[in-house]
């Protein structure tokens, strides 16, 4: 008996394509790069000469774009920019460096490369934190003083807080090396706090230390101005202290002019009256320097009380 003929299968059908766009994968970079420039180039902003960006605006110049952020002229043409002039003279254009690291990031992630900005280097360690400074928190009002502390005391000068040399401590708190040598047999940096706590306790409280200082500071401006008298040559310096700051004080003095924040209102902890009345006296270095443009009316500076 003959077989029975085999009954074709039905054919699967084929499936139908898909609406989606295709994705990257697959496609080499130039091809992505092709894609990306020329979905650009519609978005390209049209330049208004007057536009300025909102006031406080980070800005990033349009070369310093393209070199930091590897973006060429046709991703920069979609982001707006202010028109500017160099310190040399030369026009600039100033992006929103905000918007420049977002175009960035929406690039790296189109073209799946990495981030072009190499990540910046860690800061290399404070001296002090490498050898860090004896701390002592202790202080005790001294029972001879004769008037009694503020309440709260302020240690810190308004434009110093990290550790200082032995020398620039001596000089800002009237003190001896001999008196802090425990703290620098432990580390050349001295701790501020420390070593205000242990000057105001060896002139006798608060007020007695400022009144001590007050006392250095007087001398010492007779004495530069007795040396300006006495000159044989004419002198065209200001007179001024012998004593100058280490250079790492000087840098934090410099960088530093708001350390602290002083408010408007009189008495209030932000104030400058507040702080004047609670904050430990310093002899900053001084000078007799003129207050106006035509050389006159020369008065010592920082004013005592400028702590």
């Amino acid at each position: 008996m003959a077989p029975a003929p085999r009954t074709p299968s039905p054919k699967k059908p084929k499936a139908a394509k898909s609406s989606k766009s295709p994705t990257n994968k697959g496609k080499g970079i130039r091809e992505r790069q092709k894609e990306w420039i020329d979905g650009l180039l519609p978005k390209q902003w049209i330049p208004i000469s007057t536009f300025m960006h909102p006031e406080g605006t980070e800005t990033i110049t349009k070369g310093d774009a393209g070199k930091i952020y590897k973006l060429k002229k046709e991703e920069l043409g979609i982001l707006p920019f202010e028109r500017s002039i160099s310190k040399d003279g030369y026009p600039m254009f100033l992006y929103s460096i905000t918007q420049v690291r977002n175009l960035t990031l929406r690039k790296c992630k189109v073209l799946e490369v990495p981030w072009p900005v190499p990540q910046p280097k860690p800061a290399p360690p404070k001296p002090w934190e490498t050898n860090p400074p004896l701390i002592i928190k202790d202080y005790t009002c001294p029972s001879g003083a004769k008037k009694p502390d503020p309440s709260p005391i302020l240690w810190l000068p308004d434009r110093l807080s990290a550790p200082i040399p032995v020398r620039d401590a001596c000089r800002l708190y009237c003190i001896e090396p001999s008196d802090i040598q425990d703290l620098s047999d432990h580390s050349p940096w001295i701790d501020l706090e420390t070593v205000a706590k242990r000057a105001v306790a060896m002139h006798g409280g608060f007020h007695a230390h400022e009144a001590f200082l007050l006392q250095c500071r007087k001398a010492e401006e007779e004495q530069l101005l007795e040396e300006d008298r006495q000159r044989t040559t004419p002198s065209y310096e200001d007179p001024k202290s012998h004593f100058q700051f280490s250079p790492v004080v000087e840098k934090e003095m410099m960088s530093d002019k708001e350390h602290q924040h002083y408010s408007d209102l009189y008495g209030t902890p932000g104030s400058y009256e507040y702080r004047r009345q609670r904050t430990v006296a310093v002899l900053h270095p001084i000078v007799y320097a003129p207050t106006n443009d035509y050389g006159t009316n020369p008065e010592w500076v920082p004013c005592w009380g400028d702590f």
